[in-house]
């Protein structure tokens, strides 16, 4: 069975051109930036726990050498992931591929 994971690095909020920097930064490590009011954070995916810490570490260190404040990082094996916003033609959400195959067995 393949399971996914996904790891969230969270640093203190930056707006401008900070926020800028922070979404190149992410960018270069496969993660995806959101900005809230209350903090700033970035989330990666990948198919393997080795690959996912090693990206994670990697931004960590890469963001701490830019001068941002990391509050916490985290890497989570995701067993469920349902994207509404990637429905299927019939209105059904979309499971990702480890869902698929967990219903399998």
């Amino acid at each position: 069975m393949k399971l996914a994971y996904e790891a969230h690095v969270t640093i203190e909020p930056v707006e401008g051109s900070a926020l800028e920097n922070f979404e190149q930064i992410a960018k270069r490590h496969g993660f995806r930036v959101a900005n809230l009011i209350m903090s700033s954070f970035a989330t990666g995916r990948g198919e393997t726990y080795s690959e996912v810490a090693a990206r994670c570490g990697e931004l960590v260190r890469d963001l701490k050498a830019a001068g941002f404040t990391v509050w916490r990082y985290k890497v989570e094996h995701t067993l469920l992931d349902v994207d509404f916003r990637n429905a299927l033609p019939s209105g059904e959400p979309r499971e990702s591929a480890a869902c698929s195959e967990l219903n399998e067995g």
